[in-house]
């Protein structure tokens, strides 16, 4: 989690570092499936000027406060998609909205910040939550991490800690959503690339053809019910099993 204040400047969550792992672990197995050209997308969200895309729902129940946050991200360019005034209209807004990033008081009405990112970050209503806070005391800081928040900063606001926060955040929640994207299609490639080898398995035992002649016959197949490679292997393996 970033923390920036006014002596500050710290990165610390063991999340985190899972995630890291996951992302090279994935890297990993890229490369052993598709080569080393499948590294090059994987970056691609490094390159990309996260101002001009970024959505941005600014939460807090002084007026002036939001104006002024708002005021400050419009002209760094970011695009500011709502405000609030307590956390349960937060949580509503991105719901409806789905926001990039979310700036969250932490001191508020009805829903406080800290409960209203829980809810936010466990629905994955947006790709970011940071907190403004007063104060960093050890068990708001506890708190922060255990809710998922990316990153929060110590009042005053000023541009020159929020809009690193703003940068840094947004980055760590595109690489987590491609983490998990990630993850998910290689856990489909993975399942098809097994189904493939033991549907090839049948067809060499019955047809007694090679392993290239079998995976030729399900490319085959595939190609002429318009179905996936998947799809059809499992077709064989279910038409096998008794």
């Amino acid at each position: 989690m970033l923390v920036i204040g006014k002596n500050q400047v710290s990165l610390d969550s063991q999340t985190e570092i899972d995630y890291i792992d996951a992302f090279i672990t994935i890297l990993s197995v890229k490369v052993q499936l598709y080569g080393f050209e499948a590294l090059t997308n994987s970056f691609n969200i490094f390159k990309e000027d996260n101002r001009m895309k970024c959505r941005i729902v600014v939460t807090d129940d002084e007026l002036i406060t939001r104006m002024d946050l708002s005021e400050i991200l419009k002209e760094e360019g970011y695009d500011v998609v709502g405000q609030a005034s307590d956390g349960f209209d937060a949580v509503e807004l991105c719901r409806k909205l789905r926001p990039d990033l979310v700036l969250m008081d932490v001191k508020m009405p009805i829903l406080d910040g800290i409960k209203a990112s829980r809810v936010i970050i466990k629905e994955e209503l947006a790709l970011s939550v940071v907190l403004l806070t007063a104060y960093s005391g050890i068990e708001f800081l506890e708190q922060a991490k255990e809710v998922g928040v990316m990153g929060y900063i110590v009042k005053p606001v000023s541009s020159q800690n929020l809009i690193p926060t703003i940068e840094i955040a947004v980055a760590k929640g595109k690489l987590i959503k491609k983490i998990k994207e990630d993850a998910e299609k290689l856990k489909d490639q993975l399942e098809a690339r097994k189904s493939i080898d033991r549907a090839k398995g049948i067809l060499m035992d019955k047809d007694k053809i090679s392993d290239n002649e079998a995976y030729n016959l399900i490319r085959k197949l595939s190609m002429e019910k318009h179905a996936s490679m998947k799809n059809i292997a499992n077709a064989i393996i279910m038409n096998h099993v008794e």
